[in-house]
Order: C-alpha cells, then structure tokens, then sequence
C-alpha cells in the first residue's frame, strides 16, 4: 500500500488504481507505459471519470523524462513520498519536509491530493500521540482504509508492529499487518465476541483436538482461521470454555 490511497474513496478507485500499480510494476518503456493506461481505460470506461488518472499518467512520463528510468506507478508514489519526507529513511526524531517541498501548483494537481491528505494526518498523529516521531507518523498516515478502524487502534497496531518482540515486522510490512488485523477483527462482534457462523466451524475444529493442550489448540485455531495476535486475548477464553464444555482438562 502505498500513500496514494488516501485520495482514493471508493473499492472502484482503489481497484483500477491496484491495476495500474500491478501492470506498470516491470515495464521499461514509455511506450509500454502509455499501453498500460490506454488499456485501463480501454477497459475499464469509470477510469476515464477519474480525475487523477491522466495526470498520473503525465506526472510519471515527467518522471521518465528526467533518465531516472522510473516507470512504475509505484516508483513514481515512492519519489513524491521521498520529497514529502525529505530522505528515503526518517531515522530517529528527523521531520518531514513536509508540503514545503512541493510548489502551490503541484499541490492542487488531481493526482497530488493525498500528499495533502497524508500530512494532515501526520501532524494529527503527532498531537494525539506525543510519543511518536515522525517515521511512525508517516507509517500510519500511509495506510488509509474504507473499514471502520480508529485512529487508537491504528496507534495501537503500530506500536506492537515496530516493537522488537513482534516477530511478524521482518516477514510482512505494516500495511499486511493491519489488514490482517482488519480481516480478524471481522470474526468479533461488537462486545468482543466471536461471531456464531465462526464459533459454530472452530468448535468442530477444536473437537477433534481436544486431546491437545490449550496452547496447542490456540497456536492452530489462530494459524488455521488466520486470526491476528491482537485478538488473541479474545479468543483464549473461548477456547478454555469450549474445552470446558467438551470436558477437556488436558494441562496447558
């Protein structure tokens, strides 16, 4: 995922905008570039009322202009987040430029948007969140989604994501961690508890391991129904009570 998701509204945009990230991702060539857009709009008529995609397209063809051999969409998103921050890599408590690196008329092309999107909530982080620095800022303000998830448990992911006791921060990146955890977070309702299609399906499940210990029932339940680490402590006790239940008093 990358910051220019934060402009985009809608399942529609972010689709035809996966697409273009998809399909420009190992060109080399302007003229394979121009193909990929023609056929985006080709096929897909709605991207032709999308008001960032032409100049997306120009933006990156500037870009490729200038012999920096970039031609992907998302090298052309990573250059403008490299401005935005000012360095490849914010180490320590180093700030962003910020939006004094872009001129007023970049500001208000269509394709530009979510830079402005992105720095107001980086300095919102910033004032909710006194601990964290403006790496962590960016990170968070880089994911955007159209589910329902709370600036707190956006907060909250980061900060068990860039701990050094996550053992997940070297295999994925932020992004597949929240989405995970979006995805899990599906499987609760709204008092913490799991939802009864789920319940019903992990119950067959624990049935037949109900000879294994507790910590083995909650390492392959998790594993098996992809549930993200942060509901853990939700689904423990619904596994001590359904053991319970079966009668199962193996030692965790």
């Amino acid at each position: 995922m990358t910051g220019f998701e934060n402009q985009l509204k809608t399942d529609l945009e972010r689709g035809l905008f996966l697409l273009l990230e998809i399909k420009t991702r190992c060109i080399t060539t302007i003229h394979e570039l121009n193909n990929v857009f023609v056929g985006l709009l080709r096929d897909n008529p709605a991207a032709s009322e999308l008001d960032w995609v032409e100049p997306l397209r120009l933006a990156i063809l500037d870009l490729a202009g200038t012999g920096t051999e970039f031609f992907s969409v998302h090298d052309y998103v990573e250059s403008i987040e490299r401005r935005y921050k000012g360095t490849v890599l914010l180490f320590g408590d180093r700030q962003v430029i910020g939006l004094s690196a872009f001129t007023a008329d970049e500001l208000k092309a269509p394709h530009m948007q979510w830079v402005k999107e992105l720095d107001r909530k980086v300095h919102g982080y910033r004032e909710m969140f006194p601990d964290l620095n403006d790496s962590g800022a960016v990170t968070m303000a880089k994911y955007s989604t159209l589910k329902e998830l709370s600036d707190q448990e956006l907060y909250e992911l980061y900060k068990e994501f860039s701990s050094h006791e996550c053992p997940y921060n070297t295999s994925m990146n932020f992004s597949s961690w929240v989405e995970w955890y979006e995805g899990s977070k599906a499987y609760f309702d709204g008092d913490g508890n799991v939802i009864p299609e789920l319940s019903k399906q992990m119950l067959k499940t624990l049935t037949a391991w109900k000879d294994q210990s507790l910590e083995e029932n909650k390492y392959w339940l998790c594993r098996n129904y992809e549930i993200h680490p942060s509901h853990e402590k939700i689904i423990t006790p619904w596994i001590i009570e359904s053991r319970k239940s079966m009668g199962s008093d193996k030692a965790a």
